[in-house]
């Protein structure tokens, strides 16, 4: 099958399994995927035909219907059908130049963000969670900060491990029994894939302790009065993660929180939520 086919098939696939898991998440009632709430408030974008997403009262988040995205099922979906660029091109893990390009087309240089918000190399390791095959992981790296990866897809975490000789974990657990304890945990354009948020997030702060978070989500809370939001929440994304979300969970774990547009920040964009949580040395 040719590369232009694969994908064909790829896009028709993820189609069909954006379909089924919205029927799933419809039949189990609409509660929240996070936190199992019921009873959320209908949440209307401007500019869309369709109205199927919520906001949930209990922790804050956006979301649309999803009752799929749980147990193995995940892997299998970003490991072989979900298509995103940078994350899953297996031809830049070997071409440097192709990385380098690539990465700066993407936006994903986060070197000068974590710099800004987090501190010198000296400030601590560094564990970026969600990290595909670890191009950020390799940046953070060769500008002298110790990180290493956590990431769900077998085939993308063998891709960093072996082609590009990284340390990356399946699991904020493994890198605990490992005796990972990093200062920072961050992500970039991860949490919105996850439905189960929370406890996710719970999981990785029980196992890895780190003092501050900085997470990298797509910017929804103005999706009510905002026209160009409206395809931030749907297919690929069941969640819009709100820095109302944020505040909560900071609340419950006793961390201090900023989150900002992107865009005035070195290394985001204007369509980009940066959160920073916990406390920053000398802060």
């Amino acid at each position: 099958m040719s590369l232009r086919n694969l994908r064909h098939s790829k896009l028709w696939l993820s189609r069909a399994f954006f379909l089924a898991d919205l029927l799933a998440g419809a039949a189990q009632g609409g509660r929240c995927p996070s936190c199992g709430a019921s009873g959320a408030s209908h949440l209307r974008s401007p500019g869309r035909l369709f109205n199927y997403f919520f906001e949930c009262r209990r922790c804050g988040l956006f979301f649309r219907p999803t009752g799929l995205l749980h147990g193995p099922i995940p892997e299998f979906y970003y490991s072989q059908v979900y298509d995103a660029g940078l994350a899953t091109n297996g031809e830049a893990v070997l071409d440097e130049e192709l990385r380098a390009r690539m990465v700066g087309n993407e936006g994903k240089d986060r070197n000068e963000l974590v710099r800004l918000l987090f501190g010198p190399p000296d400030a601590g390791e560094i564990a970026v969670f969600g990290c595909s095959w670890g191009y950020e992981v390799s940046d953070l790296c060769r500008a002298g900060y110790s990180a290493f990866g956590i990431e769900l897809s077998n085939k993308r975490r063998d891709w960093g491990r072996h082609r590009l000789g990284l340390t990356i974990y399946e699991s904020a657990a493994a890198a605990a029994r490992a005796g990972r304890a990093p200062a920072l945990i961050l992500s970039s354009h991860v949490l919105e894939h996850i439905p189960k948020l929370e406890s996710v997030l719970d999981d990785l702060q029980l196992n890895l302790s780190a003092r501050q978070h900085i997470h990298i989500t797509p910017f929804v809370d103005d999706f009510r009065t905002n026209p160009e939001r409206g395809s931030l929440i749907g297919r690929e994304h069941p969640l819009g993660v709100t820095t109302e979300f944020w505040r909560r969970w900071s609340h419950k774990l006793g961390f201090e929180m900023k989150s900002r547009q992107g865009g005035n920040l070195a290394g985001s964009a204007s369509w980009e939520l940066v959160t920073q949580i916990g406390t920053r040395p000398g802060a």
